[in-house]
């Protein structure tokens, strides 16, 4: 069925939209423990279920927008450049369960949202509400790296930094990197 691997994804059309599934695909697509490109995963076992894969076309500066509602607690939500490649992971819900997540697409292209379970049987359904917003500089309210020294959060409009941080170790998927010399006691 369409949705159930990479190469016949369901296709998002529009600036926004609504889908409803469950997660009973018939691939798996196994993300590993720690960082995958700019995703961080807990445990080797959060994509362990069946997943839906949705295929969207994002121009560059366009920031998409997801918001997954489910009842499952297990659920897992990323975003992928290259559905073929995990170290094409963009960004994931984190904590799994139902929440929202944007990213601002640095080049054109296609992208993937996977809606993902823990579990690989189980009953519960999902809703996938997206929307593309356009003219952005940056995704509303989310940490990102402006430079490879310098964190920042994108202000509520979306129009620039709510503030900016020096990371004296780098910066990483928005995040300062801990000085571990430092902190390793």
């Amino acid at each position: 069925p369409t949705g159930d691997v990479c190469v016949d994804p369901i296709r998002l059309a529009g600036t926004s939209g609504s889908e409803t599934g469950n997660y009973g695909g018939s691939n798996a697509i196994e993300v590993p423990s720690g960082l995958s490109g700019g995703c961080y995963v807990a445990s080797f076992d959060e994509s362990d279920g069946r997943e839906n894969i949705y295929a969207v076309e994002l121009a560059a500066g366009d920031v998409l927008s997801a918001t997954l509602s489910t009842a499952e607690t297990d659920a897992h939500m990323f975003i992928l450049s290259d559905c073929l490649d995990l170290n094409s992971c963009e960004k994931n819900l984190v904590p799994q369960g139902a929440g929202s997540l944007s990213f601002l697409a640095q080049q054109a292209g296609t992208y993937f949202i996977v809606v993902d379970s823990s579990f690989s049987v189980t009953t519960n359904s999902y809703t996938l509400d997206w929307e593309i917003l356009t003219g952005l500089s940056c995704a509303p309210g989310e940490p990102y790296c402006q430079t490879p020294t310098t964190a920042a959060v994108c202000n509520d409009a979306g129009t620039g930094d709510a503030f900016t941080v020096t990371c004296s170790q780098g910066c990483q998927n928005g995040y300062c990197l801990p000085d571990v010399a430092t902190s390793d006691t």
